[in-house]
């Protein structure tokens, strides 16, 4: 039987407090339609990297048919290995759907990989049998074919495509009215090859759209119709020369100007560009013109599916370590002092909604009127309190709990809160319900992610850092989020946890 002693007693499972969120269907809509969206532009691509394999094993066995090389490995043996390797590397490298990549850079990526390939290869041959000359004439073909073959072949089947194929092109609308974005648009249009099809221009200046220097052929709505738009054109990139889309209105930091946007890939010109940039920042050419390409991982599908199946499977595998712990720190709450093995406190997570988050109960049942009684006997440390909402040498602390939270395992039953969904591995602080205020215009950041049991705040200086260092590093993880990011921080929390860094 589980004993819950329970922190608050709001029962609300949504707050009042609504600050600008994503919409509700984000996810649903930027599933399985964005996954197919991107494999449309991806098909061609991949389609002539195939192609480019087989003319060079096709080279390869005539060659070997006059007697010039030698095939130690069989030919079925190089298809598969060429094909696999060739397509695992060319898509981490970001080769698929490889939309806006400057020809220069396209082909840097598409070198180095099969070079490595090629050395590989040299070295799986070295095994069967000594390296002779017709061999290494092999291998040496294998390279430069390939070298030469996959950029040719991927620049006629893009232009294939966009004249046959031209369901192929990514929708892209551009955000901001005026002769830049006349401009941009023209551009687009006239090198189809870089994969993006301009769908128009969305601009709350409507009325210089009659005016006889703009052509209103181009214009297809307003910011407010923008939520409309692109799930109709099935639309998922942008080109932002009006960053007050995505800005709050100056009166109202809480109260967007806007509706929030579902957009995953953004792109802004050098000279109108005024948004905060992250350590995944990009660069796209279209039409030699360059953009900095900034993605919003918290809207893609993969990255997203990810993050829960590490959840998931990092809770499974250490199951074996967790159950023994539950049980030794269970009885060691139990003798400590009396009262429940477990404590819930309401927090707010991602979406603005609430729940249950479970700990182990480090604090006397009579906690409060103990920190009131403490206060009240040492006035200097309620400037402590109220600054950080944490004090040193704290009185409602049992000695079990001390020891729990110095080694952080108090934190464990929120495992719990992990696998039925409502908490992640890594993620922000779960925020008390008091505490939205605290995080002014920061809120809505937090409200984008499931709140985490370890995270930027734990492996960053933990209680020694301050209030507002902490809801800088909130913004710092959504903003910069990726599954690496969450990777580092987990590998980074074993030395924190195994230091007691700044656990009191």
């Amino acid at each position: 039987m589980i004993e819950l002693y329970e922190t608050t007693t709001t029962s609300s499972r949504s707050l009042p407090f609504a600050p600008a969120l994503p919409p509700s269907n984000s996810e649903s809509r930027l599933g399985v339609r964005y996954i197919a969206s991107q494999l449309k532009s991806a098909v061609p691509i991949l389609l002539a990297d195939l192609f480019a394999v087989v003319v060079t094993l096709g080279l390869l066995t005539l060659m070997s048919t006059l007697n010039l090389v030698a095939l130690t490995l069989p030919v079925s043996y190089l298809a598969i290995f060429l094909s696999f390797v060739v397509v695992f590397s060319f898509a981490i490298l970001g080769l698929y759907p490889n939309l806006g990549l400057h020809p220069a850079v396209e082909f840097k990526r598409v070198f180095f990989p099969i070079s490595v390939i090629c050395v590989c290869l040299l070295a799986t041959v070295s095994l069967f049998a000594a390296t002779a000359i017709f061999e290494l004439i092999g291998i040496a073909l294998i390279w430069a074919s390939l070298t030469v073959l996959v950029p040719c072949f991927r620049s006629l089947s893009r232009k294939l495509a966009t004249r046959f194929a031209p369901f192929w092109l990514q929708p892209i609308v551009i955000l901001g009215g005026g002769p830049l974005s006349e401009a941009i648009y023209r551009s687009i249009k006239s090198d189809a090859s870089c994969g993006f099809l301009p769908l128009g221009i969305v601009d709350d200046g409507q009325a210089q759209w009659s005016h006889e220097d703009y052509d209103p052929a181009l214009y297809i709505g307003t910011y407010q119709e923008l939520n409309e738009i692109l799930p109709q054109k099935n639309a998922y990139w942008a080109i932002v020369t009006d960053n007050s889309v995505f800005e709050p209105s100056s009166d109202e930091l809480m109260e967007p100007r806007y509706a929030p946007v579902e957009l995953p890939h953004r792109l802004y010109l050098a000279e109108t560009a005024s948004f905060l940039p992250t350590m995944w920042d990009k660069v796209v050419t279209i039409n030699m013109v360059t953009y900095f390409k900034q993605t919003d991982r918290l809207l893609l599908p993969i990255p997203r599916l990810f993050k829960r199946l590490l959840d998931l499977m990092l809770c499974f595998v250490f199951s074996f370590i967790i159950v023994p712990v539950f049980i030794i720190c269970s009885i060691l709450v139990k003798l400590s002092s009396t009262g429940p093995v477990f404590f819930r406190s309401r927090r707010i997570g991602r979406g603005n909604r609430t729940f249950d988050m479970f700990k182990f109960r480090s604090m006397f049942i009579d906690s409060e009127s103990r920190l009131d009684q403490y206060l009240d006997d040492n006035p200097d440390m309620k400037i402590e309190w109220k600054t950080t909402q944490k004090i040193k040498n704290d009185p409602r602390i049992t000695w079990a709990g001390r020891l729990l939270r110095r080694t952080s395992i108090d934190e464990l039953p929120q495992i719990l809160d992990v696998i039925r969904g409502k908490m992640s591995l890594v993620g922000p602080r779960p925020m008390l319900v008091s505490e939205p205020d605290m995080y002014g215009e920061r809120y809505p950041l937090y409200c984008r992610m499931r709140p985490g049991i370890t995270g930027l705040w734990q492996v960053s200086g933990r209680n020694n850092t301050t209030h507002e260092q902490r809801v800088k590093l909130v913004t710092y993880y959504v903003q910069n989020w990726s599954p690496w990011l969450d990777l580092y921080i987990l590998i980074k929390t074993v030395k924190v946890v195994a230091t007691a860094e700044g656990a009191y």
